[in-house]
């Protein structure tokens, strides 16, 4: 059988250093190389060749696939309970590929593939120092969505929520989320999800958001991205999802622990919202942002 299927003319040339002479004499070197670039073997070459080289090619093989058994030994896995077996067998699969192509770099799949039957992308986040817009030719059949991530994402509300059900090649360190997230940021997702909710836009990311953020900010709660996913779902299925809206950033604000810091910052947007309406026609959304702030104002005084 011959074991060469595995390697190329240009790895050998490369690692020619390593190969020569701790593995192959100079002269087994030359046979091998002849042998990769498709050429005739005189008698006596295939005589090295098939006595000697190609043993020695089947134990680098053999090594090689050690090798890979323990990279897959090496996959991790965060909410087991709620994951459908088969789906974490194939990211399993999937990042053991991705792993190739990626030497030493931190990913994990996440999201709806891994726990509903029916999803639209297979979402796999990659580490890197470098931000890269990058979507692998290779799998693009299969619905992998490459998306990468700057090491300190690891400290977002994102990863934290994302990472409570994945399957990663790393293992997942169970910290608190060290993300600065501010009542100024809520309420912009807020009035950025207003705007989309009337005038019809796809808004799910935006949702996603904002609850995600108001969870967090009424008890500390990370909610994992199922349980986000099946609030998102009853938001949407509501025909009143403006009111439910409204009602959870109300909600949210009365029980922030900086009461003081929340009146001024509602205060300071109202009176913003307020000179906006003087400039522009259409002001339905700064009247539900004021008549919003001023109920939270009144119940929390």
């Amino acid at each position: 059988m011959v074991y060469e299927s595995f390697v190329n003319a240009e790895i050998i040339e490369r690692n020619k250093e390593l190969l020569v002479p701790y593995i192959f004499t100079g002269n087994q070197f030359n046979i091998l190389q002849k042998r990769i670039g498709g050429k005739e073997l005189d008698s006596s070459e295939k005589y090295y060749y098939y006595t000697s080289i190609s043993k020695k090619l089947k134990a680098i093989k053999a090594l090689a696939n050690i090798n890979e058994e323990k990279a897959e030994e090496t996959i991790f896995t965060s909410g087991d309970e709620g994951i459908i077996m088969q789906r974490k067998e194939a990211a399993k699969k999937i990042l053991s590929k991705l792993s190739r192509n990626h030497k030493n770099m931190e990913m994990f799949i996440a999201g709806s593939f891994l726990y509903k039957k029916r999803y639209n992308d297979i979402d796999v986040f990659i580490f890197s120092k470098y931000d890269k817009d990058d979507y692998v030719d290779e799998y693009k059949k299969e619905k992998v969505h490459v998306n990468y991530l700057v090491p300190e994402a690891k400290d977002s509300l994102f990863f934290r929520s994302a990472s409570k059900i994945c399957i990663s090649n790393f293992n997942i360190p169970k910290t608190p989320v060290k993300e600065k997230l501010t009542s100024e940021n809520l309420i912009s997702l807020y009035q950025e999800l207003i705007i989309y909710i009337l005038k019809n836009n796809d808004f799910k990311k935006e949702l996603r958001s904002f609850i995600l953020e108001c969870y967090y900010f009424n008890e500390n709660i990370v909610l994992s991205s199922a349980e986000l996913n099946n609030i998102v779902e009853r938001y949407l299925k509501n025909k009143q999802i403006l009111n439910l809206v409204n009602k959870l950033i109300v909600h949210t604000l009365i029980n922030h622990e900086n009461k003081d810091e929340i009146r001024k910052t509602l205060k300071e947007y109202i009176k913003l919202n307020e000179e906006a309406k003087k400039e522009t026609k259409y002001f339905k959304n700064l009247d539900i942002y004021i008549k919003t702030y001023n109920e939270v104002l009144e119940i929390g005084s």
